[in-house]
């Protein structure tokens, strides 16, 4: 979860790149998009505190603009079909391979 950017949005340099290769990460973002969907009421606190005025808890923060401060870049689509391949990729390369071992015990 660490290095999905989900506790923490400020990784180490040399850290930051492994997000990409990490399936919760896109888990997150396609969950974020979809419960990020209407206008957050402020409350005062957490997060959307410097996105809201001081003191306001009857204002609204725009959707996009809640997205745009926890680094949710992709759709939901692209999240889903990010996860898929996730799932997909390794099972054909795993195939391939026992596919060519196989072969190579019948010669």
């Amino acid at each position: 979860m660490l290095v999905g950017e989900f506790y923490a949005q400020n990784l180490l340099a040399w850290l930051a790149w492994v997000k990409y290769i990490y399936p919760f990460a896109y888990a997150s973002n396609a969950a974020l998009l979809v419960i990020f969907q209407d206008p957050v009421p402020c409350d005062g606190s957490g997060l959307l505190s410097p996105l809201c005025e001081m003191g306001d808890t009857t204002s609204f923060v725009a959707p996009q603009d809640v997205l745009d401060t926890l680094s949710v870049t992709l759709s939901v689509g692209a999240n889903i079909t990010c996860l898929l391949l996730f799932c997909i990729i390794p099972r054909i390369l795993g195939y391939c391979i026992l596919r060519r071992k196989k072969a190579g015990e019948r010669e």
